[in-house]
C-alpha cells in the first residue's frame, strides 16, 4: 500500500469511494495504513504496537485479527526489529553474491559435463 499522500487524485477518490461503500475495508485501510507507517518510520515508541494490536483484535477484518494474534506472539522480535540500528543488507549481498559463484560454474559447463558432486558417486556394482 502506497503513502497517501504518494496517491494520484484519481488514485484517492477510487480509495475513498470504496471506503465510503465499504467500512470493513475502510477499517482495513487505516489499520493497514498505520502497521506500514509504524514499520516505515520504524517507531517503536512504548505501547504502539501493542495498541495497534488490541485495536486490530478489538474491531480489525478476520485476517487481520489472525495477523495480530501472531504478532502479539512474536511481539519480542517485531519489536527488536522495530528498534535495531543495523540492518541485514550486507549479509543478503554475500548470500546472494554466494549464490551466483556457485551457479555461475553450472552455466558454463557443458549439458554433457556431469555435476562435479556426480562423480564423487560410485556406481553400484552389477549383481554376480
Amino acid at each position: 500500500m502506497r503513502r497517501p499522500d504518494h496517491l494520484t487524485d484519481v488514485e484517492r477518490k477510487g480509495l475513498d469511494e470504496l471506503c465510503d461503500q465499504n467500512p470493513s475495508l475502510a477499517t482495513t485501510a487505516e489499520y493497514t495504513r498505520r502497521l506500514a507507517c509504524m514499520v516505515r518510520d520504524r517507531r517503536s515508541e512504548h505501547l504502539t504496537l501493542d495498541v495497534w494490536i488490541a485495536n486490530v483484535r478489538l474491531d480489525g477484518q478476520r485476517e487481520l485479527r489472525t495477523l495480530a494474534i501472531g504478532m502479539r506472539r512474536d511481539r519480542a522480535a517485531i519489536q527488536a526489529a522495530l528498534t535495531a540500528t543495523f540492518t541485514s543488507g550486507a549479509v543478503e549481498g554475500n548470500v546472494t553474491r554466494i549464490k551466483l559463484l556457485n551457479v555461475r560454474p553450472r552455466q558454463l559447463r557443458s549439458p554433457t559435463t556431469p555435476h562435479p558432486a556426480l562423480t564423487m558417486i560410485k556406481s553400484p556394482r552389477p549383481p554376480n
